[in-house]
């Protein structure tokens, strides 16, 4: 790393601060960038100050990335275990039961990024490598997920797969998958 670049550090979150830190950084993007988006609509708003899945944090990975001065910018949490209702069919895509309970594969919640003086791209290349490093060594080769057609591009570039394709409420919606 060079001198110009930023000091950034991921963590795995394992306390309950940590995750209140996740949530807060969750908040402030969905409310502020889509305060109609599926996020921010169906996850627990906790005193307008945090969003929160349903999906319990037992189930959960969740990473942060912090800048130098210790500020979260950026969060990612995938669902590993929690397969009885999983967020994709919550959104109204459905996996074959066969691919849904596989112990290999795992599915995608939510991403965001926090607007910051470090290069968007640079973030986000870090919170996804870190993500699929942790998702690599528990042993899941798959990751799927959802997202709108305005992300698409993005999810793209990190080399996920469109399996399928959906109008849901008048809006264009993919189901992806990622091979780790």
């Amino acid at each position: 790393m060079s001198n110009n670049e930023p000091k950034i550090t991921a963590e795995v979150c394992k306390t309950e601060e940590q995750y209140i830190e996740f949530e807060k950084g969750l908040y402030r993007e969905f409310t502020t960038r889509n305060p109609n988006y599926w996020v921010t609509l169906n996850y627990k708003n906790i005193d307008n100050s945090r969003l929160q899945s349903p999906i319990s944090y037992e189930h959960q990975l969740v990473i942060i990335l912090r800048n130098e001065n210790g500020n979260v910018i950026a969060g990612v949490n995938a669902n590993l275990t929690y397969k009885e209702r999983m967020q994709l069919e919550e959104v109204g895509f459905y996996l074959d039961e066969n691919i849904k309970n596989s112990p290999y594969v795992s599915e995608a919640l939510s991403l965001y990024i926090e607007k910051t003086n470090i290069n968007p791209f640079v973030v986000g290349g870090l919170i996804r490598n870190s993500c699929f490093s942790e998702l690599k060594k528990m042993g899941y080769k798959y990751y799927y997920g959802t997202c709108s057609e305005d992300k698409l591009i993005l999810y793209k570039t990190f080399k996920f797969k469109v399996i399928e394709e959906k109008i849901i409420n008048g809006l264009k919606k993919f189901l992806i998958m990622k091979e780790l």
